[in-house]
This record gives structure tokens, C-alpha cells and sequence, in this order.
């Protein structure tokens, strides 16, 4: 289903990290702006919120560079200066002390190179970007319903999806992309009657138990279709220009026969074409407008 939504989303919000359709504002909120990542000036405005400004940019690249520059080369003057001097001490001329000294040399050798390797890496690591996922979270609002989720008919049973992209921090993990949509579903109400719910945006929540893995050639279509210029600027390894940089890629499926918490607007509408008698209220059904955010429940 993540294919069926990708050819649609060519925006993201700057706030919330939702993609969005072409002209869909964010449900989040009037203060949620949105970017178009099929131009380079929205795709800037990400990148910025993602890494910094450009100034930023070039001076974490600089200091990454600069890293380990200069560590290695007067050490290794020294310790090579180091051996001539042990190699013709005290004149050892027997075939053992030659051994006995090439071995200690190189083993002398690996822990000055792993040394300086350590140096270099925390030195990169230390002047590293970090990026900034979502600062907030799409506000909810309406009525809250719960029920069964029933598939349209002849339809498939996995009714929606959802999709998160998250990048592993030193504390915790950042939401960089949120996805969901539906193919249109209803739901048999505990209270009684049904409501449903259109084929379109959808926010889906669920617990972790329920997060599946995602194939990644079909996350690579979806990534480029949302950005054109995602392939370069991977093939180039210009991390810092990635607007959607990830450690972790996960999605949720809403099934048939889940049990979901709906909260959202919904109107009353009476069915078309049913056939009441005098005095009876006429067959009805709740459906959405708007984004609905879909909660499974345990």
C-alpha cells in the first residue's frame, strides 16, 4: 500500500514531519508550514530544519576533515627513528633477536594506529551534526468512537498503514517522516451503529508490538518519489543535504477485525434508499471529515 500512496506526496510539514499531497495543507495546525520537496527552495527549508543553515553545514564538514589531520605524521617519524635505533643496538646478529624485534615493532605499530584511529574518531564525532526530528505533534481534536474495523466489500483486509522514519539520537529516537493513509473502511461500534471511514490521509497509532520492518527496495521508490534528489544525494554521501536522514524505517497495518479508538469530525448521514416505516428513524451512518486518527487498541 506504500506504493499506491507514493506517486501523491510531494510535500512535507516542517513541524510535524507529515507528508503530504500537492496543495493538502498539514491538519496539524495553522502555525504547521509545509515544504515541497520537488523544489530546491522547500527542500532547503527541511534540510535547514533537519541540520542547520548552510553556514553550519560547511563548518561541521571543515571540522570533520580537519579531524585527523596532523595525528600520525610526527608519531610515526618518531617510532621509525625508534626501530633503527633498537635494530642496531648491541649488535644482534642472530636470526631470534631479528624476529623477536620485527614482532614487537609490529605490534607497536597496530596500537599506534588504533590510537590514532580512536583520536580521528572521536574527534569527527565531536563536531558532528546531529539531526532534528519533529518539534511537534499533529493536533487531534472531535469525537472519539471505538469499535471494530470491518474491510469495505471486496475489498483487501489491510485497510490502512501507516509509516516512521526515525534517526537513533544519543538519548532518544527522532520522528523525521509520518505517513498513513487508508483504502476507506467502516467500523461496527460498540455503542451500536457504524461509522465509516473514506479512502485517504489517515493517522495511524499503535504499540510497538504491532511495527513491522519495511522492504527496502519498496522504501527507495517511496523515499524517491517524496524527493527527487534522494538518490544523488546518497550516492553522493552528502549526509548533511538528506532532508529525511534515518536510522530506523517502520510501518503499522490496520486490519479487519482490529479493535481502534476513532476520534475525529464526523457527520451523521441517512442511508440512501432504505425503507423505514411510520414513525421509524431512518438507518443512518457516522462518517469522517478530515484526517481521522485511527488508535489500536489492545
Amino acid at each position: 500500500m506504500i506504493a499506491e500512496t507514493a506517486a501523491t506526496r510531494t510535500r512535507v510539514c516542517l513541524e510535524c514531519r507529515t507528508a503530504l499531497p500537492e496543495h493538502e495543507p498539514c491538519d496539524g495546525g495553522r502555525n504547521h508550514r509545509v515544504a515541497s520537496l520537488h523544489g530546491a527552495e522547500g527542500r532547503e527549508a527541511l534540510v535547514r530544519e533537519v541540520w542547520g543553515t548552510p553556514s553550519v553545514r560547511r563548518r561541521a564538514r571543515e571540522l570533520a576533515k580537519a579531524g585527523g589531520v596532523g595525528v600520525a605524521s610526527g608519531g610515526a617519524l618518531d617510532l621509525c627513528s625508534g626501530i633503527d635505533c633498537l635494530s642496531g643496538s648491541d649488535g644482534l646478529a642472530g636470526l631470534a633477536g631479528v624476529v623477536v624485534v620485527l614482532v614487537l615493532t609490529g605490534l607497536v605499530m597496530l596500537l599506534y594506529l588504533a590510537v590514532v584511529k580512536t583520536i580521528e574518531w572521536r574527534r569527527r564525532k565531536r563536531h558532528e551534526l546531529r539531526p532534528h526530528g519533529a518539534l511537534l505533534r499533529p493536533r487531534v481534536r472531535g469525537q472519539l468512537l471505538r469499535g471494530s474495523v470491518e474491510a469495505l466489500p471486496g475489498g483487501p483486509p489491510e485497510v490502512g498503514f501507516a509509516l516512521e522514519l526515525r534517526h537513533r539520537g544519543a538519548l532518544r529516537e527522532g520522528l523525521m517522516l509520518r505517513e498513513g493513509a487508508s483504502r476507506g473502511f467502516e467500523v461496527a461500534l460498540e455503542e451500536g451503529g457504524r461509522a465509516h471511514v473514506p479512502a485517504g490521509r489517515l493517522r495511524l497509532e499503535g504499540p510497538a508490538g504491532r511495527e513491522q520492518g519495511i522492504d527496502r527496495a519498496e522504501l527507495e521508490r517511496y523515499l524517491g518519489s517524496l524527493d527527487p534528489q534522494h538518490a544523488a544525494a546518497r550516492d553522493a554521501q552528502e549526509a548533511y543535504e538528506d532532508p529525511l536522514p534515518f536510522t530506523r524505517a517502520v510501518r503499522l497495518e490496520l486490519r479487519a477485525g482490529d479493535r481502534v479508538e476513532l476520534q475525529g469530525s464526523f457527520e451523521r448521514r441517512v442511508l440512501p434508499g432504505a425503507n423505514v416505516g411510520y414513525r421509524e428513524a431512518a438507518p443512518s451512518l457516522l462518517v469522517a471529515s478530515g484526517v481521522v486518527l485511527v488508535r489500536l487498541l489492545p
